[in-house]
């Protein structure tokens, strides 16, 4: 990853954040997920840097995927709570 993918990948979790901060959007995340969390955004960006033409679907869903997780932590809530798991947030 270089430092303009980079730049662009803070850019956009940093106007996510702000916007999800002024309006309270975020339910609060215990440990178990936050671990998934951070756990699906570092797989997708590993898969976003396999490199090879016959690769880009997976390069593209790896990194759509890491950055919604990056930059709505509520994708962690809400999938925790789709295999069964009662959250800790507002209800």
């Amino acid at each position: 990853m270089n430092s303009q993918q980079l730049g662009s990948i803070l850019g956009i979790w940093f106007a996510a954040w702000a916007f999800r901060r002024r309006y309270e959007l975020d339910y609060p995340l215990d440990r178990e997920m936050q671990m998934l969390r951070w756990a699906v955004i570092s797989v997708g960006f590993v898969l976003a840097q396999i490199p090879g033409p016959n690769a880009k679907w997976v390069r593209f869903c790896g990194g759509f995927v890491a950055l919604g997780f990056l930059s709505w932590p509520n994708f962690a809530y809400y999938t925790s709570r789709l295999f069964g798991r009662k959250g800790t947030g507002r209800e």
